[in-house]
């Protein structure tokens, strides 16, 4: 509630400037006895009034506003703003070609599992719920692959990046497991490409958990990949922490985190980092908290 309130305080402040500024400048030319106001109380009404509607207005504004900017230093940003993590690749801008290419994060657990299940799979691999499960039905039918051909491309581009990884034979789907804030990049359409964040582990029986520690760590690790790999490219994050990785976090606490160690590292960005909100997430948190 705080970070709205001082929302709506900035945003009033700017618009009463601007009023105030025009008043001014009209009284400046009329005076209130040229227009017929002469009672004290009729202009004290006046005032109140305008007070009022700035009020209202500023509201309206921080209600419609979709993205708030953290800070700003040089080509780097950090925003934090409302929207659907695997629509935004999809969409393009009227006023500017859509050129500029994004890089949409994607947490998963660390066997980097392509096989997705529904609920009638006690503790699935991947759960249709997750970002995770949501985005690898979405590739399978983009690129028009198997969970099988995901999951070798996957390992192609770990080897070759001489990432090391444990046996895990017991285990189904993937049996490679790969340290936490391990990343991958999967190439996508429309100048999208995917980066796969290992967040989450699998204990023996297949349920994925994830500490507060851990995340804070494996984030450092994403914004280490993302600096060397961007190249200058947007990046899109999701909150993390708040579902199936059983870490407890609240969306606030979870945004607060995420915003903390970008802050704590900031010199790691090269470029915008967007910090997304699910749109049916809005009554759990706001782009205004901190």
């Amino acid at each position: 509630m705080s970070g709205k309130v001082e929302k709506i305080y900035k945003v009033g402040k700017n618009i009463w400037a601007i009023l105030f500024g025009a008043l001014s400048v009209f009284l400046t030319f009329i005076t209130w006895d040229d227009i017929g106001v002469k009672d004290a109380c009729v202009k004290i009404f006046v005032l109140l009034s305008f007070i009022f509607c700035v009020t209202l207005l500023s509201i309206f504004v921080m209600l419609k506003t979709q993205t708030e900017t953290i800070w700003e230093r040089g080509q780097a940003k950090l925003c934090v703003k409302y929207g659907d993590i695997l629509s935004i690749g999809k969409k393009r801008s009227f006023f500017r070609c859509s050129t500029r290419n994004k890089l949409i994060v994607i947490p998963v657990n660390s066997h980097f599992d392509t096989i997705v299940e529904d609920s009638t799979v006690p503790n699935p691999l991947v759960s249709v719920k997750t970002i995770h499960g949501k985005w690898l039905n979405l590739y399978e039918a983009e690129k028009n692959m198997s969970p099988a051909e995901i999951q070798n491309a996957i390992y192609e581009f770990l080897d070759a990046k001489g990432i090391q990884y444990q046996a895990d034979s017991n285990k189904r789907g993937s049996q490679r497991k790969y340290p936490t804030g391990t990343c991958a990049i999967m190439n996508g359409t429309n100048n999208v490409n995917y980066v796969l964040w290992a967040l989450s582990d699998f204990n023996q029986v297949n349920v994925a958990h994830a500490t507060k520690e851990s995340i804070i760590s494996s984030l450092v690790l994403l914004l280490d990949f993302v600096n060397t790999q961007s190249q200058g490219d947007e990046c899109y994050i999701p909150l993390a922490g708040t579902g199936m990785s059983r870490t407890s976090l609240s969306h606030k606490e979870s945004l607060h985190t995420i915003l903390s160690t970008i802050d704590l590292y900031r010199e790691k960005l090269v470029s915008i980092v967007n910090v997304v909100i699910y749109n049916g997430d809005k009554s759990k948190v706001s782009i205004f908290d901190r």
